[in-house]
């Protein structure tokens, strides 16, 4: 089953322009056996959101400064979780 579309309109409720959804045109099966395919079964996505990262990340200062960011980053990904799971049921 695809959750395509469902995620797709989850994100764009959300808003906020930095955040995007890119359905990407293939799907990587590296192994039959899920654990291995684990490992490598997310490398195209990986790859597509650092091809389309932009923003201050590259660009901070201090062990401080990615600190707060990186807390800044988790709770927003456990808000994001939760609202796409609340659209997707």
């Amino acid at each position: 089953m695809s959750c395509g579309p469902a995620i797709e309109s989850a994100i764009a409720a959300l808003g906020d322009p930095r955040v995007t959804y890119a359905n990407l045109s293939q799907r990587l099966v590296a192994d039959a056996d899920a654990n291995r395919h684990w490992l490598v079964g997310s490398t195209m996505a990986r790859n597509e959101a650092a091809r389309r990262a932009r923003g201050r990340r590259g660009e901070a200062s201090g062990r401080k400064q990615e600190e707060e960011d990186k807390e800044e980053i988790e709770v927003w990904i456990d808000e994001l979780i939760e609202h796409v799971e609340q659209v997707v049921e």
